[in-house]
C-alpha cells in the first residue's frame, strides 16, 4: 500500500510525464494551467525559456512561459499573464492549439504571432532563446514541448 507521500508524488510524477509543469509544494495539483508558444513567423522560430538553476524541478531544462491559471482567469487570459511576467511580451491574438489532460489537471497550450516586446526573463528563468522546431530538438525540454510547438508552428 502507497502512503499519502508515495501517491503525492506518484501524481507529481504522472504530471511530469504528461504535462509541462508540476508543482513545487504538492499545492496546484489539480490547479489548470495554461503557456504560450511565442512564434516569430518570418523566422519560424518560437521562444524557449531555460529554467534556473535554483528551481527544484528539472533546472536547467527548457520550456514555455507558462504556470498555474488563477482563479478568476480563462486559460488564455492565463497564458498571456504568464508570457508577460516570464518573458516581459505582451500577446494579443492568440488561438489553442493543444492541450494535456491528467486526473484532475489540464493545461491549455496557445501560439501566437502577435505579441510585442523585448524578452525580458524572471527570477524562473536564467536564459532564453528564439529557435526553430530543428533545434529544439537538441535542446532538454520538458516534456510536452516539442510536441506543442510543431503543432503551435502548423497552425501558425
Amino acid at each position: 500500500m502507497r502512503s499519502g507521500a508515495g501517491i503525492a508524488l506518484g501524481a507529481v510524477g504522472a504530471l511530469a510525464a504528461l504535462g509541462f509543469w508540476a508543482t513545487r509544494s504538492g499545492a496546484e495539483i489539480g490547479r489548470p494551467g495554461a503557456g504560450m508558444v511565442v512564434v516569430k513567423p518570418l523566422e519560424r522560430r518560437v521562444l524557449l525559456l531555460r529554467r534556473g538553476p535554483t528551481d527544484p524541478w528539472r533546472p536547467g531544462w527548457w520550456n514555455l512561459p507558462g504556470g498555474g491559471i488563477e482563479p478568476e482567469e480563462t486559460p488564455l487570459e492565463g497564458a498571456r499573464r504568464e508570457t508577460l511576467e516570464e518573458a516581459g511580451l505582451r500577446v494579443g491574438r492568440a488561438k489553442q492549439v493543444h492541450k494535456i489532460l491528467g486526473p484532475g489537471w489540464s493545461f491549455c497550450v496557445f501560439a501566437t504571432t502577435d505579441w510585442s516586446g523585448d524578452v525580458q526573463i524572471d527570477f524562473e528563468s536564467d536564459d532564453f532563446a528564439w529557435v526553430t522546431a530543428e533545434e529544439a530538438r537538441s535542446y532538454p525540454t520538458l516534456p510536452g514541448v516539442q510536441a506543442a510547438i510543431e503543432k503551435a508552428l502548423r497552425s501558425v
